[in-house]
């Protein structure tokens, strides 16, 4: 299935929007994003706008808005682990299965918060769902990140990235001048993995480093946009889903060097229109 990652909430609620304008909604979504960059919040303003009596983006103050809002609305369920556990146990998407096929006369959407911490049993269980979807039943997952999910899982959902500040979580101060080490040294070196593992040690993989690296490339295009002229956005534009893409292909198991590899190739073009200043 194409995923169709996305780099804020305006652009996120857009392209929702587009899809439900057009009956093209999907069955299934996976938000991902650090925590609090508001995945749970979009899930929810979605829903209000599917039930919104006034029609109104991320809904209103209607009786169908304040249902959900105060999670009593009979079309919108959220789910986590059960009380007292840290693990979204098998029988909880067991009911989220049901769910799925009880007769309605409305859309019902599930939100799975933190799908990260679903049991391998759940996530096989939610797996069978994905690949046997009812017409008027949509999933909505949150995750930290697509790491500890089945590929087939993540493969089965349409992705929407989230962002707040740098997504390769550095301080401003920070971002800059790595994002410049990059530039100037990473597109000339034979072995750009090891500029990364310098520039941010802490990760626990090379896999972690280039996500995040990843990340602080589409902040630097974003804040870019902000400034640059109009001759070059498209060129800006473009990246970006250069960039996202790769983010999928990392997500799909491609070995993380080339992915850097392919990212550096690609920001080559775009290093003379932009400074890596404009990071913040």
């Amino acid at each position: 299935m194409i995923s169709q990652p996305l780099p804020s909430h305006d652009q996120a609620h857009e392209y929702l929007r587009k899809a439900r304008e057009s009956g093209r909604l999907s069955h299934a979504y996976l938000l991902v994003g650090a925590p609090g960059t508001g995945k749970t919040r979009l899930c929810l303003d979605f829903a209000r706008t599917l039930f919104c009596e006034n029609g109104a983006r991320g809904g209103c103050d209607c009786r169908q808005c304040r249902s959900i809002e105060h999670g009593n609305h009979p079309g919108v369920t959220e789910y986590g682990p059960p009380e007292g556990k840290k693990i979204i146990d098998i029988d909880t998407i067991r009911e989220v299965s049901e769910r799925s096929h009880y007769r309605r006369d409305h859309t019902f959407i599930a939100i799975i918060e933190g799908a990260e911490r679903m049991s391998n049993p759940a996530m096989n269980a939610i797996l069978k769902t994905l690949e046997e979807p009812a017409g008027d039943f949509i999933i909505m997952l949150t995750a930290a990140s697509t790491g500890n999910l089945l590929p087939t899982v993540v493969s089965r959902c349409h992705r929407l990235y989230l962002g707040s500040g740098c997504e390769a979580g550095l301080a401003e101060d920070e971002a800059g001048p790595l994002l410049e080490k990059l530039i100037l040294e990473g597109w000339g070196s034979g072995d750009p993995s090891g500029i990364i593992s310098e520039m941010i040690p802490e990760a626990e993989n090379d896999r972690e480093r280039v996500q995040r690296i990843l990340g602080l490339l589409l902040d630097w295009s974003r804040s870019g946009m902000e400034e640059a002229e109009v001759s070059v956005l498209d060129t800006l534009s473009a990246f970006q889903e250069d960039i996202l893409e790769l983010r999928r292909a990392l997500d799909g198991n491609v070995q993380a060097d080339l992915i850097m590899e392919q990212a550096l190739k690609r920001a080559r073009p775009v290093g003379g229109l932009l400074s890596p200043s404009n990071i913040r």
